[in-house]
């Protein structure tokens, strides 16, 4: 049996080659525990994943995987029925002039969609909300408010608006201006999309199919709805300015939210706290392995002297929480100071490109690869005759590139054909010599 004896020289320059470093996946998670009541974390966890979408995109410090533990949601039809009959309520008083009362009511309404956003409501109800809202706010003299009102209307039902035959001047005017001021603001858009599993998704109260790009003005809000694997998820987000922000929705493959419910458990029984995360949290490991993660942006809450507040740190698995927690006082209803938290993930940003976190990361993705490869590069190697030629196995492009391809193929066919002679049993390689 013939041999052929190969031995292939590669002389590849990379010093102008640039490796862009893998952009992080981040997920956030306001720990569990037994001490806290979980309707307030789940305040708290919504914040916080609010406010790290506002850092996820391409060109931004990290891509958010966005997930939420298993929660208890009132049925949709049930809160949608309630919110009805609350519009219809501050309907009747707006009608016998009783104005805060409207407002009121209407408001309590509005708070009861942006806790829980749905994924089954009526827009055209809600569109309804926020105008009778904005003309009870007019009648009582605040036009900046009945403006911002007006504006939502035209969020859920784009053809809604007064109508000049029927309605009083002031509240075309206010929508006019309301309109005007929505167009003069510029247009976000921000790419929404869900996996590695099934689900549906929901944007302010319309079905969308995935992977789907919402727009919007700069500043306002979009709510989000999710039914995926396992469960449900919902958030309420801005379109914010400057570079295009991204989100992704975490729906596991079947069996996926059963895990993440088992690792929970153990964290929220053992009062696992930022205290004891300087050194790896195996709970907290197999955790970002479900989600596929490679940073949890934690969130503890404390009960202080001064208040309830909460502590934020970066925790990078296998390896730790890489710096001291950042402080984030609590409001009375729960929700984190909407100052202080921005301030609070911006020095988060700062820790995502510290010598320490990016040590951390590069170690945890060495250990994330396969084992290397057999070395396929040997000087010398020694292929039967009648098996694959060398240059069509997966193995010599992968140590050439494929860039070389054709001059590679060229030498191949000089080098072992020509004259009808027979092949010399020998082929020398070299690319790009010294």
């Amino acid at each position: 049996m013939q041999r052929v004896i190969i031995a292939v020289f590669v002389s590849v320059s990379i010093s102008s080659v640039a490796f862009a470093q893998d952009q992080p996946k981040v997920a956030v998670l306001a720990l569990p525990s037994a001490t806290v009541v979980p309707g307030d974390l789940l305040v708290v966890q919504d914040a916080m994943i609010a406010e790290a979408q506002t850092h996820s995109g391409p060109v931004l410090p990290w891509q958010l995987i966005a997930f939420s533990p298993s929660r208890q949601f009132r049925p949709d039809s049930e809160v949608m029925d309630e919110v009805g009959r609350m519009v219809e309520e501050g309907k009747k008083s707006y009608r016998y002039l009783k104005l805060p009362d409207a407002q009121t009511t209407f408001s309590a309404a509005a708070g009861m969609l942006q806790r829980t956003p749905l994924a089954k409501c009526d827009p055209k109800v809600i569109a309804e909300l926020y105008f009778y809202w904005a003309r009870a706010a007019l009648d009582s003299g605040d036009d900046e408010a009945a403006q911002q009102l007006l504006i939502k209307v035209t969020r859920f039902d784009p053809k809604a608006g007064p109508d000049p035959a029927t309605m009083p001047p002031n509240l075309v005017a206010t929508y006019d201006l309301a309109l005007d001021d929505l167009r003069s603001k510029p247009t976000v858009r921000v790419p929404v999309d869900l996996g590695p599993g099934q689900g549906s998704l929901v944007i302010d109260c319309r079905g969308r199919a995935t992977p789907v790009t919402v727009e919007g003005a700069a500043g306002e809000e979009f709510w989000l709805a999710a039914n995926i694997e396992g469960g449900t998820f919902r958030g309420r987000f801005k379109f914010q300015e400057g570079p295009r922000r991204e989100l992704k929705i975490f729906s596991g493959r079947p069996g996926d939210d059963a895990r993440i419910g088992d690792h929970l458990a153990v964290i929220k029984k053992s009062n696992t706290t930022l205290s004891v995360l300087k050194k790896p949290n195996a709970e907290l490991d197999g955790l970002a392995a479900v989600l596929g993660i490679d940073v949890f942006l934690l969130g503890e809450v404390h009960t202080t002297t001064e208040g309830k507040a909460l502590y934020l740190a970066p925790y990078v698995p296998g390896h730790g929480t890489t710096a001291d927690p950042f402080v984030v006082p609590l409001a009375t209803d729960g929700t984190p100071d909407p100052d202080k938290l921005p301030a609070a993930f911006a020095e988060t940003v700062r820790l995502m490109k510290s010598p320490t976190l990016l040590a951390a990361l590069a170690e945890k993705k060495k250990q994330d690869q396969p084992p290397p490869m057999e070395d396929i590069a040997a000087p010398l190697r020694e292929e039967d005759d009648d098996s694959t030629p060398f240059y069509q196995t997966w193995w010599f492009w992968t140590a050439t590139g494929a860039v070389v391809a054709g001059a590679v193929i060229t030498g191949v066919l000089l080098g072992t054909s020509g004259g009808g002679e027979e092949p010399s049993g020998k082929v020398i390689l070299s690319i790009n010599p010294p």
